[in-house]
């Protein structure tokens, strides 16, 4: 499938047709990030031995909650949560 970048409306960063796994730890995330990077095909060129055929995108969205007692997630105040977002893509055969 192919996969689109693009901003909606309100300005976020959209991407479609990828895989969300949530996590818990760094040590997840780095565990993701290696299975990308043995998945990734790579193919000889004039200037590289081992150039990247693949392009790879990955985000990170992380969610911070300053919880008060008693109130559920969606009860909390807006003031409370903070949502940040990081983009890394990398394109086939980019130095």
């Amino acid at each position: 499938m192919p996969v689109c970048v693009r901003q909606d409306d309100s300005g976020a960063v959209v991407v479609t047709n990828l895989t969300a796994i949530p996590v818990k730890s760094p040590e997840e995330i780095f565990d993701i990030l290696g299975r990308s990077f043995r998945r990734r095909a790579t193919s000889e060129t004039l200037m590289n031995q081992f150039s990247s055929r693949s392009h790879s995108i990955f985000t990170v969205n992380v969610r911070a909650h300053d919880r008060e007692p008693g109130r559920r997630e969606e009860q909390q105040p807006a003031h409370a949560r903070v949502t940040c977002y990081l983009l890394l893509r990398t394109c086939a055969g980019g130095r």
